[in-house]
Parts: C-alpha cells; structure tokens; sequence
C-alpha cells in the first residue's frame, strides 16, 4: 500500500506545475531572435586536437540498483563507467567537448546545428543529434525545445538538472514530450526510475561554436567571427563524490560524481586564416 501511495504522490507532482514553471503537455516559450552582425568574409576557423597527458587513469566499472520491470523487485547490475576517459594509441582524446567561451551571439554564424533528442532506454539516457549516431552529449540553442522519447516498455522518467530543472514523466514508449530550454548552461540528463550510472549532457547557447572531438582527438570550429576569445576542453570527471541512498529502501538512488574536468587556452583568429591549436589535458 505504501508502494502505490508514494507512487501516487510522485506521479501526481511530475505531471503537474512546479513553482515558476509551465504546466506539462502545455509547453510553448518563444525567445525574440538576436540580431544578426553575421559576416562570412571576417571569419576564421579553428582546427586542433585534445592530447592526453601523463598516465591514462585505470577506472572501474560501477555498480547499480534499479527497479526491475514489475516495479517491486531490485535488480543489481553492473556499468562501465560513463566518464572514463576515452584515449586512443596516440593520445588522441574522443567525446571531449570543445567551444569558445567570449562569442558574442550577434556575430556568430547562424545557427546550422541539428535539434537534440533524448532518448530514454534500459541501460539509461542517450544523446541523438538531428540523424548522427547517439552520444553522451548534445548542443541546443537557447529558446529551442528539447525532446524526450522512451525507448522502452516500462514506465520511465527524466530527470534534468542544471541550466534546467524539471523531472517529466514518460509512460508510454515512442511517446515524445518536449521542454524548453530557456536558460543558457549545461542540462545534465538521468534516468529519475532506473540506471543512475548513465547520464547525458546537453550544452545550451546562443552561439554555435561546440564540438566533440572525433576518436582520435581531432575537432574543428568553422566560420568563427575574427576576434580573442577562450577555446575550452570541458570533459566529464569519472571519479565518484558520492552515491545517494533512499532512507526507506536503502536502494541507490543517485550517483554523484566529482565537478567536471575544464582546460582553456587563449586563441586569437583572425579573417580567411585557420587557426591550429592541441588541447593538453590529463587526469587533473
């Protein structure tokens, strides 16, 4: 009884208003376009690759709880962990996300990236940016929508914390909901119902400049307005702060990990010339 109570409860706060917030399946936000200073001919581009430094850390694998199926049993199970450092033969880093901080919006190019999906599964949330291949990490513009879908039978929830702050319900599969990303930041998505090892990130922005490098550490940042800006490595941090207990059940409910890794380097670029820079980053 207390089961179906307390899942009563968390249903009916999920699916209606949270303080300050627009009422689930009634989602609409309209964001006034910046103006545009946009000039193709007083562009550069910035090209490079993320090198990893000293010794690649060795990082265990995880282990979690989840509710099974029929929502009563426990099941354990075990994950790699999802921010291990991905290092190829030559120290190329892959998945690193590198962007400029210090664009000014009204000069960027317009904004050409694909709209992001998350897409809630068993083993817990990917990334989908426009028809590529799924990832841990999207890039959204600030005002657009972010879609949610569940892959999967069983009832599932998304949790997003950061630049936005909602849990959304997804009952049913191939469902999609959608909620606006009103704030710029990063959106870091768990499940709220299942596997807490597994997250993805969303980095929201007026601007346009974001890439992941590619397995052998190369990325590349085109069309970028001439001028001085910060060219940053941010990389999630695979060593665990803490894991979270329900005081009732005792199941793991939330996996914390340690404030994710940055590394900058000042860039200057200049019009019709391309810029080369290596991102060293390590274990620190």
């Amino acid at each position: 009884m207390r089961r179906l109570i307390a899942t009563a409860i968390l249903l009916a706060s999920v699916s209606g208003c949270h303080e300050g917030s627009i009422p689930f399946g009634t989602e609409t936000y309209s964001t006034q376009a910046l103006p545009s200073r946009y000039d193709l001919s007083s562009t550069g581009s910035i090209a490079g690759r993320v090198h990893w430094t000293g010794v690649v850390p060795t990082v265990s694998d995880i282990a979690v709880e989840r509710i099974m199926s029929d929502g009563i049993k426990i099941e354990q199970v075990t994950r790699p962990n999802p921010h291990a450092p991905k290092v190829d033969a030559a120290g190329g880093v892959g998945g690193a996300v590198v962007f400029l901080r210090g664009v000014d919006p009204t000069q960027a190019r317009p904004w050409d990236l694909p709209p992001v999906t998350i897409e809630m599964r068993d083993d817990g949330p990917i990334v989908r940016q426009g028809s590529n291949d799924p990832v841990h990490v999207g890039f959204a513009r600030r005002g657009d929508e972010l879609k949610m879908v569940s892959k999967q039978l069983r009832f599932q929830m998304v949790r997003a914390r950061g630049a936005a702050f909602f849990t959304l319900s997804l009952p049913d599969p191939d469902q999609p909901r959608t909620r606006p990303l009103t704030e710029t930041g990063r959106v870091e998505i768990t499940s709220a119902v299942g596997d807490t090892a597994v997250r993805g990130h969303v980095f929201v922005d007026d601007q346009p400049y974001y890439s992941l490098s590619e397995a052998n550490g190369r990325f590349e940042l085109s069309k970028v307005p001439a001028g001085n800006y910060q060219l940053v490595c941010w990389r999630p941090n695979w060593r665990i702060e803490r894991q979270e207990r329900d005081p009732e059940t005792l199941l793991r409910v939330r996996l914390l990990f340690q404030a994710a890794l940055e590394t900058s380097v000042p860039v200057v670029v200049r019009p019709s010339e391309p810029t080369d820079v290596t991102m060293e980053v390590g274990a620190e």
